[in-house]
């Protein structure tokens, strides 16, 4: 029998429709069951694509003995964190004060009030792992809630944790300067982290965490500029090595491209490998900026691999794009009915390949992406991988041609031609399960990196596929009369009003996209975000953003601010960033105010932990320190126009906003009466708003912007 959660659109909520667990979504109707009935609430979290969800739906939620005490004792609620993050973020505070640790399945008990007593991550069907089974979980809470004594014990910790989560929503101190000597702290701070071996900075499992290049890509412009060469070559290595770790491990998807979630040892080799639209479209940004700072085409190369896995497997009919894909899925050749198995459409058994591409080819390429007979899976605790090979790119391409009698390109294009074999062979499999809802804040990342892509890579398909996104969510997800951006469509049905990642990272999209194309419309709506972004989301008082908006949901029993920069980065970083844009595309000095205050509300936790806020410091360093910005005059469309914006797309140059003033357009008071004439576009580098003499050609432009 079907559960409440059928009729919910989240793809997340329809794998527990069939629970024999009595679910209902997050709503009132749930709080008002416990009400009536007196019972603790269960809120358990999770999403589509999280393999340990999964396990314990098998074990446990469809268990009908273990569904049936859950049902006595509890009122059960099912939520989806990609749809509501502010949930996911009160309830992971509570769990992770009470246990020390969070992640996903996450199980939360919590009063009829909605206020949390206890909670953990994945619990087992059986006592093992030092943790109790789940059963024994649930009968242990509903008999001490029926229990008067217990009650109060249960209801005193819930308002002391509740109490303790509300400090968490309270004023920041501002600090009253920013200082530059917090980016030499930071890249102390990676220096002391990094894996000099395996790049990254953390031992398994490791993530690839965009923002941390992000910020290293940026130092090594910054000290190049001041003349720090053994800094800047510093914080250059420190990211180029380990992007290219990254996508010679295993966590890259060597025959479709795309990035894994994480890997779970410490060499990037066997990822978890759930695929997640917000990783890739953040990659894409880091290979294009390495690309730009290096000018090697390999960090070019991953970024187009990463692209074509989105545009082909993640990218809906209408225009958007799907939020994940699951690391689970049967295996080749598996009965109807058979378990799925982690990473089973990506592993390779040594035979296949041989089957595939023919013993010579086959050794070839194991040589080359480091399959073994026995398979290549070091640490495999849970036995997923038994004789499996998880490709990663085993030797560089100079040692390969020295074991071979092929010269470097044809190797090349050998191996090029096996994984184009594997790959085909592979579409035969049983896919992993695809998670088909548009969020927002995610599609906002994926039209910047697109937008970005078609920038540098001078590729018009990407171009197209930023502007059909960026079109879809103003046609589906906009709501201009109350300036209202949606968070989520799925099912031809869009819900849940957008909170603060979606505004940031959506508007940051459209800036970059009207950079790209610099159709005026996009300029427009990114203003118009960001103004209700303020409205909505800005505490004055602070400079920090509440993620649900000022009011937030009445049944949490605390509002959240966003905090740290992690996997995304935080929403306020995002919106410096934007601010800072937004200042020099129009010279409205109201957004340099707002970044400034976010920076300076942020600025005790970027001194005292520089890694928590990576994304923020780069954005501190754009504002103490402010990059250049340029006005290019002249026809769109025009060769002389194209000229000049490929010196701008071919360099390294972070932060640097391009406006474009076609004849006739109405422009920034600063911009006004700038030269221009038919079939000649004129570039203006500008700083703080006051302009160099215009320049003409593309050699004048690439020296004017040394010394900016």
């Amino acid at each position: 029998m079907a559960n409440q959660l059928q009729f919910e659109k989240s793809p997340y909520l329809l794998q527990h429709a069939h629970n024999p667990v009595h679910w209902l979504p997050w709503g009132d109707e749930a709080f008002a069951k416990a009400q009536a009935e007196d019972k603790p609430l269960l809120i358990s979290i999770g999403y589509s694509t999280c393999h340990w969800c999964h396990v314990m739906e098998r074990e446990s939620f469809e268990d009908p003995a273990i569904a049936a005490w859950m049902n006595q004792y509890l009122v059960c609620v099912k939520v989806d964190r990609e749809e509501r993050p502010d949930v996911d973020r009160v309830y992971m505070n509570a769990v992770t004060a009470l246990t020390g640790q969070g992640g996903w399945p996450l199980n939360c008990f919590v009063t009829p009030e909605g206020k949390p007593f206890y909670g953990g991550t994945y619990f087992p069907p059986k006592p093992m792992y030092q943790r109790p089974s789940w059963g024994m979980l649930v009968e242990g809470i509903g008999k001490a809630w029926a229990d008067p004594a217990q009650r109060l014990r249960i209801v005193k910790d819930a308002e002391t944790l509740t109490s303790a989560l509300k400090r968490l929503e309270e004023k920041a101190q501002p600090v009253d300067a920013l200082k530059a000597e917090w980016l030499d702290d930071a890249l102390a701070a990676f220096r002391r982290a990094y894996d000099s071996q395996q790049g990254g900075f953390a031992s398994a499992p490791k993530f690839p965490m965009p923002v941390n290049q992000h910020l290293l890509l940026r130092l090594s412009r910054r000290y190049a500029r001041l003349g720090k060469t053994a800094e800047a070559a510093e914080a250059a290595e420190l990211a180029l090595n380990t992007l290219r770790c990254m996508a010679h491990g295993g966590i890259y998807d060597h025959l479709g491209g795309g990035f894994s979630r994480y890997s779970v040892d410490e060499r990037w080799h066997v990822p978890h490998f759930e695929k997640m639209l917000y990783d890739n479209a953040q990659l894409t940004l880091n290979y294009l900026e390495a690309y730009q700072l290096s000018g090697d085409s390999f960090f070019a190369e991953v970024a187009r691999g990463v692209l074509d896995y989105v545009l082909r497997d993640l990218r809906s009919p209408e225009g958007g794009f799907h939020s994940a894909e699951d690391a689970d899925s049967l295996p080749p050749g598996a009965e109807a009915g058979a378990e799925k198995r982690e990473g089973a459409f990506y592993v390779w058994e040594k035979k296949e390949l041989t089957a595939i591409l023919g013993v010579e080819a086959a050794d070839r390429f194991a040589n080359a992406y480091g399959a073994q007979a026995e398979g290549n899976v070091q640490h495999d605790p849970h036995h997923e991988f038994p004789y499996k090979n998880v490709l990663f790119r085993n030797q560089g391409l100079g040692s390969l041609v020295g074991q071979d009698h092929l010269s470097g390109g044809a190797l090349e294009e050998d191996l090029a031609a096996s994984r184009a074999k594997l790959f085909e062979a592979r579409l035969a499999r049983p896919r992993p399960h695809r998670d088909e809802k548009v969020l927002a804040s995610w599609n906002g990342l994926m039209i910047r990196a697109l937008a970005k892509a078609a920038a540098v890579l001078d590729d018009e398909k990407y171009l197209r596929a930023a502007q059909e996104a960026a079109s879809f969510f103003r046609q589906k997800m906009w709501d201009a009369g109350s300036a209202q951006l949606y968070r989520r469509y799925a099912g031809g049905e869009r819900k849940v009003e957008g909170q603060a990642d979606d505004y940031a990272y959506f508007a940051a999209g459209l800036l970059e996209l009207y950079q790209a194309d610099f159709d005026a419309a996009w300029l427009g709506w990114a203003q118009a975000l960001m103004q209700a972004a303020r409205e909505r989301f800005f505490d004055d008082s602070d400079g920090l953003y509440f993620l649900a908006g000022r009011s937030g949901d009445p049944r949490l029993p605390a509002k959240v601010k966003d905090s740290h920069d992690n996997v995304e980065p935080a929403p306020a970083s995002i919106f410096v960033e934007a601010q800072l844009w937004l200042w020099s595309l129009t010279g409205e000095a109201a957004w340099r105010a707002d970044a400034e205050l976010s920076l300076r509300g942020h600025g005790a936790d970027m001194e005292r932990a520089p890694r928590a806020l990576p994304y923020l410091l780069a954005d501190m360093d754009a504002f103490l320190d402010p990059p250049a910005h340029v006005v290019i005059a002249g026809a769109r469309d025009d060769a002389s126009t194209q000229s000049l914006l490929k010196v701008l797309r071919e360099g390294f140059h972070p932060g640097l906003a391009v406006l474009l003033a076609e004849p006739g357009q109405a422009l920034p008071g600063y911009a006004q009466g700038f030269r221009s004439e038919p079939g000649q576009a004129w570039a203006y580098v500008c700083q703080g708003f006051s302009c160099q003499a215009p320049v003409k050609d593309a050699g004048a432009l690439a020296l004017a912007l040394k010394g900016a």
